[in-house]
């Protein structure tokens, strides 16, 4: 075994709404979390704008996460900036404990975990996407639009995401393309609006990529209509936002035998229980709201969960 390490009432793994209002509430149960994260936000620092969550007008979404995260630092929540690479659970003096290793090599003990792991970006799987990943492949606008100013950029997708995406790269870029399979786009009203009023903007329906093509770093993508795949254009671009969904990121689940549903999202119960004892989940990446992926939903799971973990510690030591 590791170093001597304290162990600790809870870790969260995850940074997003769910954890950072598990946080929250852990520290106002007297637990002060530490909570790991490679970034704080998840993917809620990508949101060009929220506009529906309590008591705030308009917000974008990495200044609401820095307010939560305020909040959570104020109470007296730790933050470490790392990923976890490991989680392993053994008996220690009876009790159940759980060990993590992060990225960086850091061993940390705790009684119990709150997974709050989100969701993570879907790939195209297209011939090249992995080459051009930061020579022009991008799945954060919000990290690298600003290196995009005055260039020409495509974004594929055609649901709220790939809206954010096009108006915030509308600050940077002199051209936006935007490339979805379905015959009209998903998203918001009000955003489709915001693009079809962005000179900007140039929209192309029922449009798929075939594969991506340049030296050094991308320069074109082929491109062609979803009812005819043999005929193919270019368009010229500096570069390419994929923004087609999301898919739950479960590793860590995995590694402690947490169950999942047939879609990958972590299984649990009303009070964000799993299967394994000490370890509870909240957020986008389990399967309590599939059906509503929002920010203050997930909010509602973290502070469920932190109260769960915190019954869960008493109960621990009258044992």
């Amino acid at each position: 075994m590791a170093t001597q390490e304290k162990i600790r009432g809870l870790i969260i793994v995850g940074a997003g709404p769910a954890g950072l209002t598990a946080a929250i509430y852990a520290s106002r149960y007297g637990i002060k979390p530490l909570v790991i994260s490679e970034n704080i936000g998840g993917m809620t620092q990508e949101a060009w704008h929220v506009e529906n969550y309590p008591g705030i007008t308009k917000i974008t979404g990495k200044e609401l996460m820095k307010k939560i995260q305020t909040h959570a630092k104020d109470l007296g929540s730790e933050f470490l900036l790392d990923g976890v690479g490991e989680i392993l659970r053994y008996a220690q003096n009876d009790k159940v404990v759980f060990q993590l290793k992060t990225v960086s090599g850091k061993m940390l003990k705790a009684k119990t975990i709150i997974l709050a792991l989100g969701l993570k970006n879907r790939r195209l799987n297209i011939t090249n996407e992995e080459k051009f990943l930061g020579r022009g492949v991008s799945y954060c606008f919000t990290c690298d639009g600003v290196f995009f100013r005055d260039k020409i950029v495509a974004v594929v997708g055609g649901a709220n995401s790939a809206a954010h995406a096009a108006l915030t790269l509308a600050e940077y870029a002199t051209k936006i393309y935007i490339l979805f399979r379905k015959p009209e786009m998903t998203a918001q009203p009000s955003l489709i609006q915001e693009i079809k009023n962005n000179p900007k903007m140039e929209i192309l329906p029922e449009t798929q990529i075939k594969e991506l093509q340049g030296n050094n770093k991308l320069e074109k993508i082929i491109v062609y209509k979803t009812n005819s795949p043999d005929d193919t254009n270019e368009i010229i671009v500096d570069g390419l936002f994929i923004e087609i969904g999301t898919v739950p990121s479960n590793i860590l689940a995995q590694h402690l035998s947490v169950e999942c549903d047939e879609k990958e999202y972590i299984k649990v119960n009303n009070s964000q229980e799993t299967n394994v004892p000490g370890i509870f989940a909240a957020g986008s990446g389990t399967n309590a709201t599939p059906q509503l992926n929002q920010i203050i939903v997930s909010c509602s799971q973290g502070a469920l969960a932190a109260f769960s973990a915190n019954l869960y510690l008493k109960n621990s030591t009258r044992s």
